[in-house]
């Protein structure tokens, strides 16, 4: 490989962590070159997802690097024509690798407007490359046919995911990945990490014909799925972590494994970092955003009912005879054959449980149908103790013919002798299909296996050792030419010369063959003769394929692969469901071959019977099968809405995504898990989302026993749909279309088209109620159905349903004149039922709907009883609201936002604030705002036509006046008899305050005084008037607002019956800021001399003018 070609050393500038950038190009042989980095540039990204529990977690990495030169720049420019995978970015954390992955071409920006010119360079971890991977075994490395823990399939990905000089990055011994996990199955022995001693048949994630569908991406997603984790690589490595484990995380046991899957060394150790305002503080405080409660969680597990364990058997070969049996007397020459070495042991039988062998051959060279003579299948089974074949009840052995019925099978102690036969039935394409019921409750297989035999004729006649002629033989049937086989000293190749007879005084006819070369054996032996033409050579496997498949049939079913779904559901009020994925292996059910998991007890491997729980010094729980702990697993993070915390995160003791976030609220300490966000290296920061975990148990409801809901596999989409000869249906109904015209012809087609999915879909289950139609039969007679299905017999219209393990009928249509309902009948002519509708012979009565009963709406006036929700607009040509006595009223919702624009009209509503608004055609709104209201509140109009003119609309108007004269009592006190408060935003630059006031008095030499003050200091007095040989007087002045802050007194009046006191007019006045703070004009008397003197506030007016 090549070298690293530029570098780069810089520190965090919290952390004085020791960072290196290196970029590496495999093309270059050169020595590292020194770069400058711009401010912030290396950054480590990771997705975040919408679904917390998403199992793959790619990560990219950003690094700006600045062009200092022209050369650098030139050398950047080149590199831009390289090939995907050919740069590779590693990120250094101290001396140990941190991050690496390959440069993304697609990604890469050059910024030459700045000075120096810099290139954002984008990378993203090796994962990425699974996706571009078959999962099949031509790309397996360490992953065999046979059972592979998850740990070692696990290494085989991350193997494929690395680039081949994969060395650089990790050495054989050092760690390539680590697992955690909480979970545990009391089948292993000791306590393990689940991901060392669980496994699964690699065959598995395939299609029923064991064809390879799968990416390693897809498939690793589906493995991590099994087991609620994620995969992120962090500080170095990739970490598969069981998300359930972050409610234990200061008891995380961690297994580190190498290249090869072999478990290195495991630890436990406190996974948490506490945010402590010091070292990990939020650059502010962190949005908190939640997501609704989960109702219900369900994951569907399809088992396999084929009995095979892998892909790599059943396949044609040619041999020079069947590989484990041989007839002496029936089977010579060459076969096609093929067999199954690995299936699966310890297989249960229940009473009504059968086993279906199903050997197919598609003949692709017709050439090679006419040497086709007989078909044989050996099956081959032990208890353990004996071992049994099947064959037919006419034994093959000994040269007799068979007679009996290939369907009527018998068990017979194994020998080479015993088998199946049958007549090849000729063309191009056969299937050979046999049921049976084993010998044995529990058995295995020891031997599968089938072979074609080609067209021979066995004679039995006498050689001789240097002849070239064959005596005694029954020649009737042979021709001049037929090949000889190579047996006895027979040379390959040997044909028959001549054939000649002779009558011997018996009447017998006796031959003698003569051979295109002699024989080297003396001896009367049996001799295969067969027509060149119509003869196995080897090689010929390549004209036809043939396969062979063991399936399972609970009950005796046909086409009905069982499996079971798991569900959790919770006792909170959500509505939103999750379903998992579904699981390509799970705890064995219904004898699962390949899709069974397996767990290693020590000694070997055995099919996982459900038995898993979380590890015992994490806390006490009864076991369930792995899928159904699963959904209750995740069912209890999701009881409670979701929170989940986004922000920034400064540190100086560095942050790794995989570690859990301790955060206290209100005293209370809380696990947040890191969903993702960005990693800024140079700032040490860390900008993310993080998820709470809020496990609560005891209210979640699992399948009965922890063991799932038994239900049929088939899937209508998947399952049904591809075995429909879809283009030949569309075909016949686009024709039709065209030939609706000729009548009967369109017809006939379309029928034809409808019938071939009718019978495709009748005998199809699944897992949710389905509709079957039977074209004939008075009852149902479709098998595999399950509680709540639906049956229609056509012959005599009616409908079952399967309830407690029958069919029960529910309804029979009746045809028109039969006696059944024909006419509809008058609405309302009969009595009102709590159904809505009447039968009345042969009628059937409508009702329309009123307070007590349910029916249809009519077009006269009606009482409908229980409240209605319109999902869309009412409109009505008039309404009448007829309740009394608090019963009749409009109540109109609060809404979060305004509704939208009206093309004409008006929207009324209330808003947020329950204030009541409406919005027209200009797409504004109009507020009649009540809510601070302390009391009721009646608003008067007046009884005529005008404008209604708001307050801060007037120029001139009055803002407070009083309604009764102030008298001041008997005291020489300056005595406050009015305050007026002018209100905050009341006034602005350049208004003006007219102050009037008018006083009475009695009539003698004491001084009677009225002043006037801003915010009641007396030096803020504006304007004073003394009375004394006078019985009254009136005060007018203005004040001008020159500032927000100033008041300035502009002129003083009198009516010159009273002595004028002017304060050094003009004068100003500093007051708080009129636009956001109110002042007050205070009226203060004061009588000199107490007594019999009098003084009395008759009247004040305080009057804005506004510019």
């Amino acid at each position: 490989m090549g070298t690293c070609r530029y570098i780069s050393e810089f520190f965090g500038q919290n952390s004085g962590i020791r960072y290196r950038f290196e970029l590496h190009d495999l093309d270059y042989s050169g020595s590292s070159v020194e770069v400058t980095l711009d401010a912030g540039g290396v950054q480590i990204e990771y997705a975040s997802d919408e679904n917390i529990f998403s199992g793959i977690r790619a990560s990219s990495c950003t690094a700006v690097m600045k062009l200092d030169n022209v050369t650098i720049e030139n050398q950047i420019l080149s590199l831009l024509e390289k090939a995907d995978k050919k740069l590779y970015i590693l990120i250094y954390k101290d001396s140990n690798i941190y991050w690496g992955g390959p440069v993304n071409t697609k990604g890469i920006e050059i910024e030459q407007n700045s000075n120096p010119p810099f290139i954002k360079w984008q990378a993203m971890d090796w994962i990425g490359g699974l996706q571009n991977i078959k999962w099949d075994n031509t790309n397996w490395g360490i992953i065999t046919n046979g059972i592979n823990s998850y740990a070692k399939v696990l290494a085989d990905m991350l193997i494929k995911a690395y680039p081949s000089f994969a060395n650089t990055f990790y050495m054989p011994g050092t760690t390539l990945f680590s697992t955690v996990s909480p979970v545990t199955s009391t089948q292993f022995t000791g306590n393990p990490d689940p991901f060392a001693k669980t496994g699964f048949y690699a065959s598995a994630y395939t299609d029923d014909k064991y064809n390879y569908s799968f990416t390693y991406h897809q498939v690793l997603e589906m493995l991590l799925t099994d087991w609620c984790a994620k995969i992120i690589y962090s500080d170095g490595i990739y970490r598969v972590i069981d998300l359930r484990m972050y409610n234990w995380p200061t008891q995380w046991k961690e297994y580190l494994y190498d290249k090869n899957g072999t478990e290195i060394s495991n630890s436990t150790y406190d996974n948490t970092v506490n945010y402590d305002g010091d070292d990990y503080v939020w650059a502010v405080d962190p949005l908190l955003k939640t997501d609704v409660p989960i109702k219900k969680v369900l994951r569907t597990f399809r088992t396999e009912l084929s009995l095979r364990l892998n892909d790599q058997e059943g396949y044609l070969t040619t041999l020079t005879s069947p590989r484990s049996f041989i007839d002496t007397y029936n089977i010579y020459g060459r076969v096609l054959t093929g067999w199954l070495d690995y299936l699966k042991t310890g297989i249960n039988m229940g009473d009504g449980d059968l086993i279906q062998i199903t050997v197919r051959l598609n003949i692709k060279d017709v050439t090679l149908t006419k040497c086709l003579k007989n078909f044989y299948l050996v099956i081959e089974v032990t208890d353990g103790v004996t071992t049994k074949r099947l064959a037919n009840n006419t034994i093959y052995a000994n040269g007799v013919t068979p007679q009996g019925n290939p369907a009527d099978n018998i068990w017979v102690t194994a020998n080479s002798a015993y088998f199946i036969k049958v007549p090849y039935p000729g063309g191009n394409q056969n299937v050979f299909t046999f049921k049976f019921k084993a010998p044995y409750p529990t058995f295995s297989f020891t031997n599968i296996e089938y072979a074609f035999t080609g067209s021979y004729y066995r004679k039995t006649g006498l050689i001789t050792n240097g002849s070239n002629v064959i005596r005694n033989i029954d020649a009737s049937d042979l021709q001049v030419g037929m090949g000889v086989d190579n047996t006895y000293g027979i040379a390959s190749g040997t044909t028959i010369t001549a054939i000649n007879s002779q009558t011997n005084s018996t009447g017998q006819t006796i031959y003698t063959v003569t051979l295109s070369a002699n024989a080297t054996y003396t001896g009367n032996v049996g001799i295969s003769f067969y027509n060149g033409a119509e003869y196995i050579y080897l090689g010929d496997e390549v004209k036809a394929e043939g396969s062979i498949e063991v399936t399972y049939l609970p009950n005796g079913a046909v086409n009905t692969n069982e499996g079971a779904q798991y569900s959790a559901t919770n006792s909170n009020q959500a509505n939103i469901n999750i379903e998992l994925p579904d699981a390509r292996v799970g705890d064995e059910l219904n004898n699962a071959g390949k899709t069974a998991l397996q767990i290693y007890n020590g000694t070997f491997w055995a099919p996982s019977t459900g038995l898993w729980k979380y590890r015992a010094a994490l806390t006490t729980e009864a076991t369930a099968t792995l899928h159904q702990k699963l959904v209750n697993n995740i069912s209890e993070f999701r009881i409670k809405p979701l929170k989940l915390y986004s922000g920034t995160l400064f540190y100086r003791q560095f942050y790794n995504p995989h570690a859990a976030l301790i955060f206290t609220i209100n005293g209370t300490s809380y696990t947040l898990v890191f969903n993702g966000g960005s990693i800024n290296l140079d700032n040490d920061s860390i900008e993310g989302e993080w998820w709470m975990i809020q496990r609560t148990t005891g209210s979640t409801t699992g399948n009965s026993g922890n063991t799932g809901t038994k239900i049929g596999t088939k899937d209508i989409y998947k399952d049904v749909y591809p075995y429909t000869d879809v283009p030949k249906l569309d075909n016949d109904i686009k024709i039709s279309q065209y030939e609706i015209g000729s009548g009967t012809q369109a017809l006939s087609m379309m029928r034809s088209a409808i019938e071939q999915t009718s019978n495709i879909s009748l005998g199809y289950v699944a897992s949710d109620p389905q509709f079957a139609f039977q074209e004939t039969g008075a009852t149902p007679t479709a098998t595999n159905v399950k509680e709540g299905d639906i049956c229609f017999t056509n012959s005599n219209g009616k409908q079952w349903k399967y309830t407690n393990g029958a069919w029960v009928q529910q309804f029979q249509a009746q045809a028109a004149g039969s006696g059944g309902v024909s006419t509809i009948g008058t609405i309302d002519s009969q009595t009102k039922s709590a159904n809505g509708l009447v039968i009345s012979g042969t009628s059937l009565v409508a009702q329309t709907a009123d307070a007590s009963n349910v029916g249809m709406v009519s077009i006269g006036t009606q009482t409908f009883a229980g409240a209605k929700t319109f999902s869309a607009a009412l409109s009505a040509l008039r309404s009448l609201i007829t309740g009394t006595g608090g019963n009749g009223y409009v109540e109109i919702p609060a809404q979060s936002s305004a509704p939208s624009t009206p093309a004409s009209g008006l929207r009324l509503f209330a808003d947020s604030l329950s204030r009541l608004v409406w919005k027209g055609t200009n797409g504004f709104i109009r507020i009649l705002d009540g809510a601070s209201n302390t009391a009721d509140r009646t608003y008067t109009l007046p009884d005529k036509s005008g404008t209604i003119q708001l307050m801060d609309d007037r120029k001139v108007y009055s803002i407070a006046q009083n309604s009764a004269a102030v008298t001041l009592g008997n005291t020489t006190s300056l005595t406050l008899l009015a305050s007026i408060t002018i209100p905050a935003g009341t006034l602005a630059v350049g208004d003006s305050v007219k102050v009037l006031m008018m006083a009475t008095c009695n009539n003698n030499a004491n001084n009677k005084i009225m002043s006037c003050t801003i915010n009641a200091t007396t030096a803020s007095t504006f304007g004073q008037m003394t009375m004394t040989t006078h019985t009254g007087g009136i005060m007018e002045f203005s004040l001008k607002v020159t500032s927000l802050t100033n008041i300035r007194t502009l002129n003083l009046t009198n009516n010159n019956s009273y002595t004028l006191t002017n304060l050094a007019s003009p004068r100003n006045y500093t007051v708080s800021d009129v636009s956001a703070n109110s002042f007050t004009i205070d009226i203060y008397g004061q009588k000199l001399t107490s007594g019999a003197d009098t003084l009395i506030l008759e009247h004040y007016a305080i009057i804005i003018q506004k510019i």
